[in-house]
Formats: structure tokens, sequence, C-alpha cells
């Protein structure tokens, strides 16, 4: 496992800038003390100005210097933005919604199974990959730049699709069987008859489009890396995904890559993942998920102005916190200023060259602080979580196109974020009472864990069911939430009601669920045990089985007074808990898990007093480094 600390670096855009600013900008960067940079992600047009015709002489004059001041580079391979001449050549513009809305002049404005696309992105990264091949000036590769969107839907992807759904379902009954063709007569009678599902509005085609499409994602830039491999390049190759982006399966495409790496924007306001620390410690987790080893490293993070100023300290502030929470390398987006265009004046460490401003002196002087910690953060990791929370890129491609039967969904409008927004509400909750859990994906070691807890996992795979089913049977926990286990993996309801395919596990089953109406606003879910709460938008009427003890129930509402609510079955070695709804408040969410891991002697890590988070970093000769973080106060401390 490599838990190598890279420390600091940024972005850096030579070519959108005057030759006799390099030199410059590189003295500032050895003047703050950077490590490395970032650099070529969109300089396709400069590496190969003529089709053919490669030019590496600048980007070999910018290493040059950049080695001279001992700062290496993260050399990117440049896909995102093809230049002028191959635009008017081939033809490998995506079309989105119905139209082609996306050309030269953006970014990222390609189909990922054009042809074209795919032969001329591959051999600009295998010449690349010559000519770089063990260079020492070279820290790590990154394939292209935030990879996985647009989506693509024109007729080249429509008949791919079409073989793709061949493929996996071999006849046309079958697939019109198994993904529920028969509602409104949409049955095919042949798969060249099946449509984009922008044009035959059906849930279970949208999430088999969703796995269609990260297959293409993962083809794609996948094989990026792979001919990085076969030409001799030998140090880590990553991307810089976007977090939770559904576009395509992270875990997949991680697979082909040595590090799980990640951009990361804090802006005040903005809390798809609870803000401040809670972010952060959710984005780290996501990104730890990807691998189950490597810690996470950030290839963008924050660094300078972008819509609004960074107030003094918050850089700092942010930058160790992700450190403290496991993150092995921050690399700022980024050192130089946007100078024009669609990002005009955005971000820049730098300012201005005359005037670098002070989040340059900042920036400067934090690297300054963390210079004699290298030594105990290098090799550190985290400690074990005892904690997972389940995550299903099945149930989030489908949430993303059908999120308005389930409120706690519904409220999230973000593009596709509204799971992992509902998942980050549980990882705050379980902060708040001294747990930091791990995220946990399908491919992950469950038997790493004493507690799993399944929210909202509305899609339950085949897979994934098993998954859980062996953790409980050999003695794991399990807290299944409410909206879980109502569609099969194909995304049709289950006949059993939900829980679906874990109905056993958790010895309960329900058929009567929904969102509640709006008259229903006496009812409650109460408990002995556990603290009752006002039940306020969805519920799950649920039927034990003879051997599941029912540890809550509804109560004040006419027909409804005593009807199971939260249960407790034991299955093998392990017990699985049922709660039928959600408690309506943050403080009552963090309340119903206190009380949780409590009555069910579950010590929790203890990592903070209700103001103050302490993080430890732990080498595997015992060392540790502790972060004691005070977000209240934007207050972190050191103990080495």
């Amino acid at each position: 496992m490599d838990l190598h600390f890279d420390g600091f670096g940024a972005a850096f855009y030579p070519d959108q800038h005057p030759r006799k600013t390099w030199k410059p900008y590189i003295e500032k960067m050895a003047e703050a003390g950077l490590s490395f940079v970032r650099i070529a992600e969109f300089a396709w047009d400069k590496l190969e100005p003529q089709e053919g015709q490669y030019d590496f002489s600048w980007l070999d004059e910018v290493l040059d210097m950049l080695a001279e001041k001992n700062i290496r580079a993260i050399m990117c391979t440049p896909g995102a933005t093809p230049p002028v001449w191959m635009c008017e050549k081939y033809d490998f513009y995506p079309k989105t919604t119905g139209k082609t809305d996306s050309q030269f002049g953006t970014r990222r404005y390609v189909c990922p199974n054009a042809p074209d696309f795919l032969r001329k992105s591959w051999a600009i990264t295998r010449e690349m990959g010559k000519h770089y091949a063990n260079d020492p000036r070279i820290m790590t590769w990154q394939i292209d730049n935030e990879i996985g969107h647009p989506f693509c839907f024109c007729d080249r992807c429509k008949a791919l699709f079409q073989k793709f759904m061949e493929k996996k379902f071999g006849t046309v009954e079958n697939m019109n069987d198994s993904l529920g063709f028969h509602f409104w007569g949409q049955t095919l009678q042949r798969f060249d008859q099946l449509p984009m599902p922008t044009q035959f509005t059906h849930s279970s085609l949208w999430l088999n489009y969703h796995h269609f499409y990260s297959e293409s994602v993962i083809h794609c830039f996948g094989t990026q890396a792979d001919i990085l491999r076969k030409e001799g390049v030998s140090v880590p190759i990553s991307t810089n995904s976007m977090l939770t982006w559904h576009g395509y399966d992270h875990v997949k495409l991680a697979k082909k890559f040595d590090y799980s790496t990640g951009d990361f924007y804090f802006y005040s306001g903005v809390d798809i993942f609870g803000g401040d620390i809670y972010g952060i410690a959710f984005a780290n987790a996501y990104l730890r998920g990807f691998k189950q080893g490597p810690n996470p490293r950030y290839n963008e993070f924050r660094g300078g102005k972008i819509k609004e100023l960074t107030i003094p300290g918050e850089v700092r502030y942010h930058s160790l916190a992700a450190i403290a929470l496991g993150a092995d390398q921050i690399d700022y987006f980024r050192w130089d200023i946007c100078p024009s265009g669609q990002e005009r004046n955005h971000s820049g460490i730098v300012r201005t060259l005359p005037y670098p401003g002070r989040n340059f002196t900042e920036v400067k002087n934090l690297i300054r602080e963390v210079e004699p910690l290298k030594e105990k953060l290098d090799g550190s990791a985290l400690p074990p979580a005892q904690t997972a929370l389940l995550y299903s890129y099945e149930t989030q491609y489908d949430v993303a196109e059908y999120h308005q039967d389930f409120p706690e969904f519904a409220k999230y409008e973000l593009g596709g974020n509204q799971y992992p927004a509902l998942i980050a509400k549980q990882f705050q909750a379980l902060m708040n009472i001294g747990e930091n859990p791990d995220i946990l994906f399908c491919d992950g070691d469950f038997s790493r864990y004493k507690v799993i807890i399944c929210p909202s996992m509305s899609l339950m795979t085949d897979a994934m069911a098993q998954k859980i089913r062996d953790f409980v049977k050999n003695g794991g926990l399990l807290l299944v939430l409410p909206n879980t286990g109502i569609m099969d993996q194909n995304g049709q309801t289950c006949d059993s009601g939900l829980p679906g395919p874990i109905a056993d596990v958790t010895g309960t089953h329900s058929v009567d669920y929904g969102q509640l109406p709006k008259f229903a606003e006496d009812l409650a879910l109460e408990s002995e045990k556990y603290p009752s709460f006002k039940v306020t938008q969805w519920m799950e009427e649920l039927i034990p089985d003879a051997d599941t003890e029912i540890l809550g129930y509804y109560t004040g509402f006419t027909g409804i007074d005593k009807l199971p609510a939260f249960t407790c079955h034991r299955y093998g070695a392990g017990k699985a808990w049922h709660l039928g709804s959600y408690p309506p408040t943050a403080k009552e969410l963090e309340t119903f898990y206190r009380t949780f891991y409590t009555e069910n002697k579950i010590a929790v890590n203890g990592w903070t007093d209700g103001k103050t988070f302490r993080f430890k970093r732990i080498k595997p000769d015992g060392s540790s480094i502790e972060f004691q973080i005070t977000p209240s106060e934007r207050k972190i401390e050191i103990k080495s």
C-alpha cells in the first residue's frame, strides 16, 4: 500500500501565458515551496498543432525550468479539448439532449465512443508516453480532466447501446420481461428498435443506459492508462474525478489506476456533503473507498478566488483538515490566474506576478508549517473504521433520473447528487457522535467492519444483497434505513415489497409504504429504548416475521396506531435492524445514532466532544500525529 505524502502543488498553465512569464511564475512556486505542478491537461492544440506533428519542445522547456527548482510534474493527457483542426476534419461531437450543443470552444465536447476521437486521443497519449516514460521530471500522470460527461445520445452510441443490451439480455423477450417494457405497450420485437432513453421515457432504460455509458467512459479513458503502461510509464497514474458524479462507476474505473484522486472545492453556503469539516471528511472517505487502501489525493483543491473571495486562513484550514483526514496530496487550482475565456479572473494563488496577493502568502506559510511534519505524515493513515455506509452506483443512476417519489431525495435538486447528499447526512450525524465511517462499495471487503449502515438503497443488485447477507450471517451488525430494496437490479419493483432481496436478513417486509399525506401530521414513531420522533414525510408499515423483535411503533393516527416501525432480527451470527422512517431533523438523527451505538454496546471512536474533532494519522511503527479541529472557530492545532 502506497501511503507516500507528496505534499502541496498547483495546476499551472504555461500554455495560457506568454513565455516571458514562465520563469517568474516558477520562481514564485519555488519561493512558496511547491513540490509539484499539474500541467498540459488543456494543451492538445500546442502539443499537436497539426495532425501527426507533435511538439513537446515548449513543454520540455517548462519542465526543465521546474526541475531547476526541484519541482516535478503531474503530466496530464489532454483529451478534454481536441484542437480545431481535429474538430474540422472528424466527427466526434456528442449529441446531448436531442441536439448537438457541445462543440469546439467549450471542453469535454467529445463522444467517448467516436472512433476518430478514440484513435486520436490514444495516439497523443501514446506519443506522450513514449516521450516522457520514466522521465524523472514526472511525478505522476493524470488521465484527461473531470471525465464522464456530457452524456451522449448520438446514433453511434445508440447502435452500440443496442448491441450492449443484446449482449446483456440475449433475447428481446428477456429484455422486455426483465425491464418491464410491457408498460404502455412498450414491448420491442428487435434490438435495433431500442431507442435512447431521451426518446423513450422508462426508468429501467435509463438505468441500463447509465451502465452502458459507464462502460464507454471506462473503455475510452481507461485505455489511456493501458497505453501509458505499455509505453513504459512506471510512475502512478490516476485521474481527477468529480466527486460523486454519476457519469460512470468510479470504482470500476479506479481499477485502472494506482491512486484514488479527485477534486474538491469548498464554498460558503454550499453543503452537498455537509459543509466544513463534514464535507471534507465525506470526500476523503468517498475517494478512499474506491480502492480500500491508498490514502486519497486531490488533483484539484480550491486555492483562491472563484466566485467569491476566500477569507484569510480559509485555504490553510481546509488544506490541513483534508490532510488530517488522510489526504496525501493537495494540488491547488490554480497557480496562475486565468487571464481570459470562460474562467477569466478565476482562481490563482498568484493573482498577479508583481502583487501575488494574500493567498500566496498563506500557502507559502502553510507549506513551511507542514514541512517539519512530513516524516510523520509519510506512510501514515487514519486508524481502520469500524462503521461503513453502503454506496450503490445503481441506486445513484436510478435516483438521478427518478427521485420524486422519495421526499428525502426530492428535496435535493443537485444534478445527480440526491443520493450521495442523503448518505452525507448520515455521515455528518455519525461524525457528531464520534464515528468517522468509511464509504463502502459493493466491490469492497465487508468483513473489515463491525457495523454497516444501508441508507435508502432503493435499487439493490443481487450481488449487493449477497454481500450484505454474508456480512450479517458472519456476525456483522446491519442497520437498514428507509426506502431500501424497493427495486431489483433491473429497476423493477420487488414482488415481495421492500427491503426486497434482503427481507430474510431483516426479518421484515413492507408493501404499504410511501410519502405521508399532509393530514397525517400527528403521526409519530415511539419506542421504549430509542428516542421517539415525529414522522413527517415517509413511512414504511413493517410486517415482522415471527422471530423479529419490534422496537418501535407508529402512533397518533387512526388506523396506524401500533403498527411496527422499527425492528431487530437475528440472522446467523449477526443482527439486522430495519427503521421505517427517518428522524426529521439533523439533531434527532444524531440522537438516534448515539442511542443505537449505546444500546448495542458499540464503543465509538470518541473523536469529538461536540465542539472539537480529533483525528489521528498513525504509521505502522505506532508513531502518530494528531490534528485537533474546531470548526466553529476555524481552528486547527497539530500535536506531533
